[in-house]
Formats: C-alpha cells, structure tokens, sequence
C-alpha cells in the first residue's frame, strides 16, 4: 500500500518517534499491509497489522516483528495484549 494521504501518513508517528528523517516513513512510501486473524480484547474489532515495506529478503521475518494495527495505530505485542505476531 502506498502512503498516499495524511490520514495514512499519521497513522505511523509512534513508528516515526524519535527516528532521524532518513529513517521515517514518509508520503508515498510503501507499506506492507496483513491480514486481521485476531481481534482487539478490548474493542472486538479485527487488528490489522501494517509494517515499514519489506523487501524480499525480509518478508520471512515479518512474522515475528513488532506491527501496528492499520485502524488504532496500537502496536503489538505490547504490555496489555502479548499477540503472537506469527499468526499474522
């Protein structure tokens, strides 16, 4: 998915936090969007995880990254919920 909006782009500050700007996320960068498998125990709503784009070499390694649902910009796993992140 491309980062083609603001409403997208802000959803990645917590990402973005204390990161220099070669780092960051940034308009019409890509990101490498999943597929919700789980939902939120809190809210019920399915948690859509989205990471930084990841070339070839690294998509075997996102299942066990550190990802941000699509429509809270909550990241997981986290204190609170410790999702597996290999179901996703």
């Amino acid at each position: 998915m491309t980062i083609s909006s603001y409403d997208i782009l802000k959803r990645f500050n917590k990402i973005n936090e204390d990161k220099p700007l070669s780092q960051q996320i940034k308009p019409f960068n890509f990101i490498t969007v999943g597929t919700a498998t789980q939902t939120d125990a809190e809210t019920g709503e399915p948690i859509i995880p989205i990471l930084p784009y990841l070339d070839a070499k690294k998509q075997t390694q996102a299942p066990f990254m550190t990802f941000m649902d699509y429509k809270t910009g909550n990241t997981y796993p986290n204190e609170d919920n410790p999702l597996e992140s290999h179901f996703y």
